[in-house]
This record gives structure tokens, C-alpha cells and sequence, in this order.
């Protein structure tokens, strides 16, 4: 039984050991294992856990690669399997490194991945059931057959205890984002643990809101004469969430205990609180006008529509076209779109790198428009004209 199985992206990141210079002026890279699903089992196996990866590669040097080196890093190999045939090559993704916090990502890969094929075929299902975590990504989910493969893979499980799900939205690898929406909805009534390390990773905390003045509702239900109903699994959905939140604690604490580990301990986090009142007497009918109500955030997700754009800067499937946000229309760039050239791209905390990017490159290109090459007169003589009469004279 391994203590960890992961399932999803592999690759090969080159990286420059040339820091602080633009991808054309590096001189020296190294390559490294690359991919969301491979960096955990890697971590763990560093760890001393046992660990598995299923994942697919190319038929090509990358994906070998890829296996000796997760191999010898302490992951089995065994399920990490080229594609039989025909197929992408093992993806490969290129950075810039500018210190502190500036790192630029070239993704070299086919429309799709060698991962994103998986099959019902690829999987141990006995060891996906029985492992002690069962990891897997968004990404995965974002295609088919991989995308099949996940939910037989889920339904092996039973949603059994740590049955995880790494948020790692990334929009080129989807359609739509209301497709994504969707599937990750599907995929949470799977699994046990969701995680996302967006703003340095940390537990959402619903006593906190309540405390901070959000009133907590269950699941809406349904909507008639201006009366929205909740579902009366509020408390239930709290007190799951608490349980798996608790296991995951004793399962760190067992850990570090094992191991000898030197780290504080942190008895607070055991200590939840009691429940808010939103939560222990929840409200089952709410009539919005009555209660002043004048607004509703639907927080299930959207879609983007760039229609009203009227010029040639768009796709097929009626996306902006450009490259870190220059587009092939002049005038017309793009900032703040999800994955512009980091993960940071549609955060303000990240969205500078950007822009300033973009602002360099508008002044090239006004430099560009402004540009007038000095005008010749036809009548004014050549220096090959002067040097014609010195020689004469």
C-alpha cells in the first residue's frame, strides 16, 4: 500500500542558471522534473513516503527522462507509461529568472498533453483505493479520455479519507471557464480536501466569517415570490469540513511525533470553536425584500465575452490572440487575463509584472510609429559626388 498516489501532469522544466537576462541571452540551462502531480509525489517520496505516479509521457527522451528520474528520486514508476504510437511529445516548459519574484513561463506543448490521454486502462485501481492519499489536479480533468479516468478513479475511492483535489486552474488548458466550473463541481462531490495555494495556502475558516459579520447559508434551493429557500445542510457541511480538517492535523502531528521532527507544537489548531449561531439555528427562507436584499453575487462561475471588441485581436473561438498580452492589432493590448505570463496575471498582487512589460512594449512600438528617415534631396550632391571632384581637382 503506498502512503501516497498521484495521478496528472508531468514534463521536463528547463530552467536558466543564467539569472536576472531574457530567455534569447541565456547561455546555460538544466532540466528538471516539471508538473503539478509529479512535484507532490516527488516531495512526499523525499520525505520517506511511499509514493506512485500515474501519468503518461511522450515516446521521446523527455519522457524517459522523466521516469529515471522520478525513479531515483523514490517514486515507483510503475504506471508512468509512454504513449503507445502516435502522439505528443512529453510537454516541456521554459522560464525566465529575474530575483526576486519575477519568472516568466514558456509552455512547449501540443494542443494536448501526453497526460491528458490516460484511460480506465492506465489505472491500479486496488492501489488507487487503498492508498493513504489519493491526489489528483484540475488540469486532469480538463480533457477527455483524462477526464474519464479521474472518475473512475474517484469512484474507486468511495470518497474515501483524503481523497484530494488540487485547484490548479489554468484557462489555456480549458475550453470555456464555465466548462471548468462545472467539472470541478462534478469532481467535489468526490473528494475530501480541495486545496489551492493561492495567497500562500490557508484553511477558509467559516467561524471567522460568521465572526466578521457574513451570515452563513446552506445550499439555495429553490427561488419562488421573491423567497429564496436553503437546504438544511448547513451544519452538516461545517461539521464534515471540521472532521477532515481535524484527521489531516493528527495525521501531521503522528508525522512529526514518528519522525522526531523539531517543530512547534500547535495545540490552537485542534480548537475549533463553538459554532455560530447562523449555524447552529440556520436560516431556512429568506424574503430578500424584506430583508433589504438588493443584490445577489452568484459566485458559480462565468464567462467571458469579447464580442463587443471590434477588431482583429481575437481567435477562432473568440479569445484575445497575443503574446504576453501584445496582441497582432496595433494599439490593442490585454492585462489582467488569468495566466497572462505567471499565475499572478489577474491578481493585483502579480498583475505589475505585466504591466510593466506591456508599458515597455507600447513605447517600443510608439518609437516605431514616430520613426521618419531623414529625407534626401535629389538635387543636393553624393559624397560620392565630392569625392569625384576632389579627385579631379
Amino acid at each position: 500500500m503506498h502512503d501516497l498516489i498521484t495521478m496528472g501532469r508531468t514534463g521536463v522544466d528547463i530552467y536558466p542558471l543564467d539569472h536576472g537576462v531574457p530567455l534569447e541571452e541565456v547561455r546555460t540551462f538544466e532540466k528538471f522534473l516539471g508538473g503539478s502531480a509529479t512535484n507532490v509525489a516527488v516531495a512526499a517520496a523525499r520525505y520517506g513516503r511511499s509514493t506512485a505516479l500515474i501519468t503518461k509521457t511522450g515516446a521521446d527522451a523527455f519522457g524517459r527522462y522523466v521516469r529515471a528520474e522520478a525513479e531515483r528520486l523514490g517514486v515507483a514508476g510503475d504506471h508512468i507509461t509512454p504513449i503507445v504510437g502516435d502522439g505528443p511529445p512529453t510537454p516541456v516548459t521554459f522560464c525566465e529568472v529575474h530575483p526576486p519574484d519575477d519568472f516568466p513561463l514558456y509552455f512547449y506543448r501540443w494542443p494536448t498533453a501526453p497526460d491528458l490521454m490516460l484511460t480506465d486502462a492506465d489505472l491500479p485501481l486496488e492501489q488507487i483505493r487503498s492508498a493513504r492519499v489519493f491526489w489528483t489536479t484540475v488540469t486532469g480533468l480538463s480533457a477527455e479520455p483524462s477526464r474519464a479516468a479521474h472518475h473512475t478513479a474517484f469512484a474507486a475511492r468511495g470518497r474515501a479519507e483524503h481523497t484530494v483535489l488540487d485547484l490548479d486552474y489554468r484557462p489555456m488548458f480549458w475550453a470555456d471557464p464555465s466548462e471548468a466550473t462545472r467539472e470541478v463541481g462534478r469532481a467535489l462531490e468526490h473528494v475530501t480536501i480541495a486545496v489551492s495555494g493561492a495567497g500562500g495556502g490557508h484553511t477558509v475558516d467559516f467561524r471567522q466569517l460568521a465572526a466578521d459579520g457574513i451570515t452563513l447559508l446552506g445550499r439555495a434551493q429553490a427561488f419562488d415570490a421573491g423567497t429564496m429557500t436553503f437546504a438544511a445542510d448547513l451544519r452538516t457541511n461545517i461539521e464534515n469540513g471540521d472532521a477532515t480538517y481535524l484527521a489531516m492535523l493528527r495525521e501531521a502531528d503522528d508525522y512529526i511525533e514518528r519522525n522526531g521532527l523539531d517543530l512547534p507544537a500547535e495545540p490552537q489548531a485542534h480548537d475549533l470553536g463553538p459554532l455560530p449561531d447562523c449555524v447552529t439555528d440556520p436560516i431556512a427562507q429568506l424574503d430578500l425584500a424584506a430583508a433589504g436584499i438588493t443584490s445577489i453575487v452568484w459566485a458559480t462561475g462565468f464567462a467571458y465575452d469579447y464580442g463587443w471588441l471590434k477588431v482583429d485581436a481575437l481567435d477562432e473561438k473568440g479569445r484575445p490572440a497575443h503574446q504576453r498580452g501584445v496582441s497582432g492589432e496595433p494599439g490593442i493590448y490585454f492585462l489582467g487575463l488569468p495566466w497572462l505570463s505567471r499565475r499572478g496575471s489577474s491578481f493585483i498582487w502579480g498583475v505589475w509584472h505585466d504591466a510593466k512589460y506591456l508599458a515597455d512594449q507600447i513605447a517600443i512600438q510608439r518609437g516605431y510609429r514616430a520613426y521618419r528617415p531623414e529625407r534626401v534631396d535629389p538635387a543636393a550632391p553624393s559624397d560620392s559626388d565630392a569625392l569625384a571632384a576632389q579627385a579631379v581637382s
